[in-house]
């Protein structure tokens, strides 16, 4: 260490240094607050680590007594032996040859990655058609009745609880006039974008890490078996996942662009992650993470008047977007409002005994409440008895239902295979993609540990703080509302980003 950094035994660190110059005292201060970052660093990655590791108990946890020990004990024992082979693992993926080969063709490596997306998702609609019911049916419902009525279907359900499908189904509406208004059309639209995520995810990952790194997170993201499961649902996360991986990247994509040019994609950016948001509210926990990871870029190009004009951008172009989303809701609502609170995700999130997941009671008591209250007070009578409920629950309690919830979100894969509920080839091709994803999340966990005990240089820390930034956010809000496998899907890209990023090469330097 700087032998500027050092306390004196007779003084403070200012009395053994008021004979430097004063450059060197700066470039003392520097270096000590960057090591302070750097430490910050770590400890935020271990207890990450941790976090993530708790949630798998509490997944084990909620499945109770329908999980028999020996299983648990078989599922904890593969998890650990997962987290600790992967760094080794991650060294022998990681050749020469391998890094040679996707490091020379941009082009090749896209469509290395085009291919591997499409096959599998063309081969997975062939084999099971789309089940369009439940959640799914209503979004293609309504943009149906959209698209022949020209005006939204609004009842006490989507005031209450689900405003956000009401602005979506006019973008479906607006789609299902062009190509129909059968449920093939979201199916095909949001299969690709679907394709179109795993493309984005490698160009992000380029921004931050080399070829290797980012192709291992896209190839993974495109061969994930959940992921093809889930890619021939009408869903909202593909779209809301599409608008906000194209932010990001749009915001990347400015850092090494002339001033002007910047600006463009910064507040392109900002209103991309906006759209998103008006879907499906996780792209703000991208934008923040996009806008810290402005404000931390290092070096003479970046002043601190460029990463103002540059946070500004993205604030602005933002703040349009959402004021036109504002507007286009007062005309959509144009009786009863929205209610502004969030009740509901509270009331149904702040549950031991289920993890904060959907039942078939908490269904029932949502349609009594809303079939019997305005809005406002529906959304108030939700909020109130959701807190009740969770002040009721001693400080054990609230720890076990936390981690509870993060298993629920963060382990489970059954949403996935919608499609194939209450079929005998569900069970097999679940434990499929349970383990593939709890290898993702070992890969994640190890990758934190490895980062947290020997934190990785320069741009790597940087790039590494990116996705788990929003993964953080993500799950702070996911611990307080509704968590359920599905939510989930939203940040599996940051998920592999971050272990593409954190996790060792055959050097560690690279």
């Amino acid at each position: 260490m700087h032998f500027c950094l050092r306390l004196s035994d007779e003084g403070t660190y200012d009395n053994m240094n008021r004979h430097l110059p004063e450059e060197q005292l700066r470039k003392g201060f520097g270096m000590r607050t960057a090591e302070r970052r750097i430490r910050v660093q770590e400890v935020v990655f271990l207890c990450t680590a941790l976090l993530f590791t708790g949630f798998f108990f509490g997944e084990l946890d909620l499945k109770g007594k329908d999980w028999p020990l020996l299983y648990r004990l078989r599922d904890t024992a593969a998890f650990i032996a997962m987290i600790t082979a992967a760094p080794f693992a991650s060294r022998l993926l990681a050749g020469k040859r391998a890094r040679a080969f996707l490091s020379g063709n941009e082009l090749r490596n896209l469509l290395l990655l085009l291919a591997m997306a499409v096959i599998p998702r063309i081969l997975w609609q062939l084999a099971v058609p789309a089940r369009i019911d439940s959640d799914y049916g209503l979004y293609v419902r309504m943009g149906a009745y959209y698209a022949e009525n020209g005006k939204p279907f609004i009842d006490n359900y989507m005031l209450t609880v689900a405003p956000n499908a009401v602005t979506w189904s006019v973008f479906t509406g607006l789609l299902m006039r062009l190509f129909g208004t059968s449920g093939m059309t979201l199916v095909v639209f949001t299969g690709i974008l679907h394709i179109c995520n795993i493309l984005l995810l490698y160009r992000i990952g380029r921004k931050l890490t080399n070829a290797a790194r980012a192709f291992a997170a896209a190839a993974v993201f495109a061969l994930l078996p959940e992921n093809i499961f889930y890619s021939h649902t009408p869903g909202i996360e593909a779209p809301a996942l599409f608008a906000a991986l194209l932010g990001l990247e749009l915001i990347l994509e400015a850092r090494d662009r002339k001033p002007a040019v910047c600006l463009l994609l910064c507040f392109s950016g900002g209103a991309a992650l906006a759209f998103s948001a008006m879907i499906r509210a996780n792209a703000y926990a991208v934008l923040i993470a996009a806008e810290i990871f402005i404000l931390r870029q290092k070096g003479a190009e970046r002043p601190a008047v460029r990463k103002i004009l540059l946070f500004t951008a993205v604030i602005i172009g933002a703040g349009a977007v959402l004021l036109a989303g504002r507007g286009l809701k007062n005309s959509l609502f144009t009786g009863q409002k929205p209610a502004g609170g969030m009740g509901w995700p509270i009331y149904e999130g702040l549950d031991l005994e289920n993890g904060g997941k959907w039942t078939p009671e908490k269904s029932e008591r949502c349609v009594e409440v809303t079939d019997q209250y305005p809005p406002e007070e529906a959304d108030a009578i939700f909020r109130r008895e959701g807190l009740e409920r969770f002040s009721k629950y001693t400080f054990g309690q609230k720890i076990r239902l936390f981690l509870r919830k993060g298993g629920a979100m963060y382990y489970e894969t059954r949403y996935s295979l919608f499609a194939l509920e209450g079929i005998e080839k569900e069970l097999r091709l679940n434990r499929l993609a349970h383990y593939a994803w709890a290898l993702c999340m070992a890969a994640f966990i190890a990758g934190l540990f490895f980062s947290g005990s020997r934190p990785p240089a320069g741009e790597r820390r940087a790039a590494a703080g990116l996705p788990v930034t929003v993964i953080l956010l993500t799950t702070a809000w996911h611990l307080i509302g509704t968590s359920i496998g599905r939510y989930h899907y939203m940040v599996i890209p940051f998920i592999l980003l971050a272990a593409a990023i954190m996790l060792p090469g055959r050097s560690e330097t690279e």
